[in-house]
């Protein structure tokens, strides 16, 4: 044992010399985030590899198997068991199905009979600063604390309000991002019971990150948790991290020593900026091209009757014009809604939101994922209104006719979106940016209410019934939407609970 010791401590200080300035560290509890590999053999080499480093707390997402079990026992582990329930509303405890009711009973069950296991994790990152979620939850933490001795905690990246949780502790989350990396704050709270390191994406491949955190951390003997992909990742990635830790957990006065890094800057999508340039640069060629197209942009504004008899007298024969100005009114529509998930979600709010709504995952990952969506729904709408609207008069010549006169007020739409594209570029107020993309999806929707008033006034032989059956059940439908998606309670909560996690 007195050689171990002395070979990782000549191992740091050679580390040290190798790799520049350092200052002492205290002692460290380090725990690990444990997804506990499907085979077994694996599993128990990961847990011996921990040992090795010092680590003796882990939390484990479902409860292992009996090899591992014993080796956990022997190797006298702590254990958290997290019982898997990820970004819970109110509805979610006060209303739960089948399914949780038995995911809860059976991990809790697992975990109360194996001594090792010191608290039971009753869920992560919920809503914990409404009274409905703390009222719904209550019954579950009693239920827990009578069962067994073990102690309840949940994982959050907000500090609850003082006294309204009714658990033993919690853990506290921070993500560590390059903008926030020498500004960390860590609250200092008798009820936290440990703190997460989380750093984001770009730069999780870095160890000075990890550093920061550690320096960030109130001093005290609450333990620090690491997520276990991260960590073996970086054990692979940088072998001399194995001694690092073990002098952290090992050491009164330890040494980190990293090597020289040159961190990226903080993640900004240039994605809105770049769809910007190129729809603008599509209408500019397109007005360059066609003195026609140049004309009627200018008449439907100002001189309406007369754009409207050209297009019924067929003046306007291609299909390209009105496909164009749709494709990028559904490429700014779509741009719109990715700056507004960009500027108002936290990564981890974005994760509650594709937990809930995991339909959003068939079109990618994170913004794009919302920027897919978006285009895609914005294209069907256009198309579907330019059928119905067709479809409904059969005299109409052509639904090029239909499609014109649909997409010519969209053009307002170059206004409003860049305005809310560049606000957000600009970093400037989010009421700028939700005001003008609101103002873009109110037009994008009101140009069927345009079109089907233009085509009743125009060309339609019974106007009366040609409006009734376009415009009136059209806003029968979309404002029964609306009144469904404003009156729908897990909605509403779901989306309040992904904006609160910053």
């Amino acid at each position: 044992m007195v050689k171990s010791h002395f070979r990782f401590a000549l191992i740091s200080f050679l580390l040290f010399l190798a790799l520049g300035h350092h200052i002492a560290y205290a002692q460290q509890t380090l725990g690990v985030k444990w997804d506990t590999p499907a085979n077994d053999d694996q599993a128990v080499n990961q847990l011996r590899q921990m040992h090795e480093m010092g680590i003796s707390l882990i939390e484990v997402s479902s409860p292992p198997s009996p090899k591992v079990w014993e080796t956990i026992n022997t190797m006298n582990f702590q254990v958290f068991g997290d019982l898997g329930i990820a970004y819970p509303v109110a509805l979610t405890f006060s209303d739960p199905d089948s399914s949780l009711i038995r995911q809860i009973e059976t991990k809790a069950s697992a975990y109360l009979t194996h001594p090792s296991v010191q608290a039971i994790g009753l869920f992560k990152y919920g809503a914990i600063n409404q009274p409905k979620f703390l009222r719904a939850i209550r019954p579950f933490v009693d239920q827990l604390q009578k069962a067994g001795p073990q102690k309840i905690y949940f994982t959050t990246n907000r500090k609850p309000s003082q006294n309204v949780i009714s658990t033993n502790f919690y853990i506290y989350t921070v993500r560590v991002t390059a903008s926030n990396l020498h500004s960390i704050t860590l609250p200092e709270d008798s009820t936290i019971g440990g703190y997460l390191f989380y750093p984001s994406k770009n730069i999780s491949g870095y160890i000075s990150p990890f550093k920061r955190f550690i320096e960030a951390t109130p001093s005290g003997s609450k333990p620090i948790f690491v997520d276990s992909h991260w960590l073996f990742s970086m054990l692979k990635k940088y072998p001399q991290l194995k001694s690092t830790i073990y002098s952290l957990t090992n050491n009164s006065e330890a040494v980190f020593p990293v090597p020289k890094e040159s961190l990226p800057s903080q993640e900004n999508s240039a994605i809105p900026v770049i769809i910007l340039f190129a729809v603008w640069g599509m209408a500019a060629l397109h007005y360059n091209s066609s003195p026609l197209y140049r004309k009627s942009l200018f008449r439907y504004f100002g001189a309406h009757k007369f754009f409207i008899d050209d297009i019924f007298h067929r003046q306007i024969r291609s299909p390209l014009p009105a496909s164009l100005v749709i494709l990028q009114n559904t490429l700014l529509v779509s741009a719109s809604f990715f700056a507004i998930f960009s500027a108002f979600w936290s990564p981890t709010g974005k994760d509650a939101l594709f937990y809930h709504f995991p339909v959003l995952e068939a079109f990618g990952n994170g913004p794009m994922a919302i920027f897919s969506c978006s285009l895609t729904a914005s294209l069907a709408l256009s198309l579907v209104s330019i059928l119905w609207l067709y479809l409904s008069y059969r005299k109409m010549n052509s639904a090029t006719q239909v499609a014109t006169i649909y997409a010519w007020p969209l053009h307002l739409n170059f206004i409003t979106a860049t305005i809310s594209i560049a606000s957000f570029s600009a970093g400037s107020s989010s009421k700028i940016i939700i005001l003008s993309s609101a103002l873009t999806v109110f037009i994008f929707l009101l140009s069927f209410i345009f079109t089907s008033i233009d085509i009743a006034r125009f060309k339609a032989s019974r106007p009366i019934a040609y409006l009734f059956g376009t415009a009136g059940l059209y806003i029968i439908l979309m404002g029964g939407f609306i009144v469904w998606l404003t009156t729908y309670r897990a909605w509403w909560e779901i989306v309040r609970l992904s904006l609160s996690l910053t």
